[in-house]
């Protein structure tokens, strides 16, 4: 199964209009959510959570606090990229078929990345978490 590889730019931002406000975003094709500001869309994300096979969860600080505006980046076992979107977080849910993936996140110039192996019939789960907190 070839996953396509997703850019969301501030064009796509702006034409998803009340998605934009509200700082959620999915696209057409079912093959990622993202958001996660507030209670209300991070209960929409965890009802169509079924749908997705990996939830990143982006935090910083001594807190955990969400964070948002990253660079996100997927690869496959072979080191390629599967997955990309601009302006992650908190909560990016995505589809992908079985494997292992390396995510790549960069967050004010600043990157992290972790490891995990989504398998069928089960969701995969990742942190990524920037230990200080911006000021």
């Amino acid at each position: 199964m070839h996953i396509p590889r997703i850019l969301l730019t501030a064009a796509t931002v702006l034409a998803l209009g009340a998605a934009a406000v509200s700082v959620s975003a999915q696209d057409t094709s079912g093959n990622y959510q993202n958001g996660g500001i507030g209670k209300e869309q991070v209960d929409r994300m965890d009802q169509n959570m079924k749908a997705y096979d990996l939830r990143l969860t982006f935090s910083e600080g001594p807190t955990n606090a969400y964070i948002t505006g990253l660079q996100l980046k997927i690869y496959n076992a072979k080191g390629e990229e599967v997955f990309a979107l601009a302006n992650a977080g908190p909560l990016t849910d995505v589809k992908l078929p079985p494997g292992h993936y390396r995510v790549a996140a960069d967050f004010g110039g600043v990157q992290r990345s972790g490891n995990v192996d989504v398998q069928t019939g089960k969701h995969a789960s990742l942190n990524l978490h920037w230990p200080t907190d911006k000021n």
